[in-house]
C-alpha cells in the first residue's frame, strides 16, 4: 500500500514533494520494524538526502529523518556513524528546540542507548540522569517516558555492576506500571522481566525464578502460548536453570514450553 503511495505521489506531485518523500519515511519505518533492515538503510538514507536538499539540514523534518537512519544503523551494527547521527541530531534539536523538549529528550535517550551498545556506561548513565530529570519536571514521576528512563538508567546502573540500585529502580518503575496499568500489561511484564534477569545477576536464585514464574504466567495470558517472544524466554531461562539446579531446572523448562514473554 505504501509503495502504491509513493508512485502515485511519485508521478502526480514529484518525488520531492513533501507528501512523496513521507510516503518514503513510512516505508523506511515499516521495513525497519519487519526486520529488514538492509533496505530501509537504503530507503531512509534516500529520504534524508531529500529532506536536506529540500528543506535544509537543521529542518525538523530533516532531523527526524536522520533521527530514524541513526536507529536503524544501530541495528545493523554500525554504532560509529549511528553515534555520529545522533550526536548531530542532538546538537540541533538542543539548537532549535531547547535542551529539554521531548524531541531533544528522545535524541538524548538514543544517544545513551548507543553508548551502552558501545559499551561507554558512564556516558549513558549521565545521559539516562539528564532525561529522567526533565522527564519527571515536565512529564512527572508516573508518565510512560519517565518509566522508561528510570528502566534504562537501571539497566546503566546494572552494566556498571550496581544492580542493587538497579533492582530498586526497576521496581519503582513496575509499582508504577501496575498503579497505572494493572499486572497484564506489556509495559509491565516489560519492567517485571528486567527485575528477573536483575535477580539472578544477583544470584537470588529463588526470587529470580519466582519472578520468572510470574512473568511467564502474564505473558501467556497477554501473547499466548505460541507467541515468538516465548523463544527469548527460554534463552534467558538458561541461566536461571544454572543457578537454580538441574533438578529446578527440568521443572523450569516443563513450565516455560507453555509460556510467553518480552525481551528482556
Amino acid at each position: 500500500m505504501i509503495g502504491r503511495a509513493i508512485k502515485s505521489n511519485d508521478k502526480s506531485l514529484g518525488s520531492e514533494h513533501p507528501y512523496s518523500i513521507g510516503a518514503r519515511q513510512k516505508l523506511g519505518w515499516v521495513l525497519h520494524k519487519q526486520g529488514r533492515h538492509d533496505q530501509a538503510e537504503l530507503t531512509l538514507r534516500h529520504v534524508f538526502e531529500l529532506r536536506e536538499k529540500v528543506l535544509g539540514s537543521e529542518h525538523p523534518d530533516t532531523l527526524d529523518a536522520l533521527s530514524d537512519l541513526a536507529v536503524v544503523l544501530q541495528e545493523l551494527k554500525n554504532y560509529e556513524e549511528a553515534k555520529e547521527m545522533s550526536q548531530r541530531v542532538l546538537k540541533l534539536r538542543e539548537k532549535s528546540l531547547g535542551p529539554e523538549h521531548p524531541h531533544t529528550l528522545a535524541s538524548v535517550h538514543n544517544l545513551a542507548h548507543l553508548h551502552s551498545q558501545l559499551g561507554n556506561y558512564q556516558e549513558a548513565k549521565t545521559l539516562n540522569l539528564r532525561a529522567l530529570s526533565a522527564r519527571e519536571t515536565h512529564l512527572g514521576p508516573d508518565h510512560r517516558d519517565t518509566l522508561r528512563s528510570i528502566a534504562n538508567l537501571a539497566r546503566c546502573f546494572s552494566d556498571l555492576g550496581d544492580h542493587t540500585t538497579a533492582e530498586s529502580l526497576h521496581r519503582r518503575a513496575l509499582s508504577s506500571n501496575i498503579a497505572q496499568f494493572g499486572d497484564e500489561h506489556p509495559d509491565t511484564l516489560t519492567h517485571m522481566n528486567y527485575i528477573r534477569i536483575t535477580l539472578y545477576r544477583l544470584k537470588r536464585f529463588s526470587s529470580a525464578e519466582d519472578m520468572f514464574r510470574r512473568t511467564l504466567s502474564v505473558g501467556e495470558k497477554l501473547f499466548g502460548a505460541e507467541h515468538p517472544s516465548v523463544l527469548i524466554l527460554r534463552q534467558n531461562l538458561t541461566d536461571v536453570m544454572a543457578g537454580v539446579g538441574k533438578g529446578k531446572a527440568k521443572e523450569l523448562v516443563k513450565g516455560g514450553e507453555t509460556g510467553g514473554s518480552v525481551q528482556g
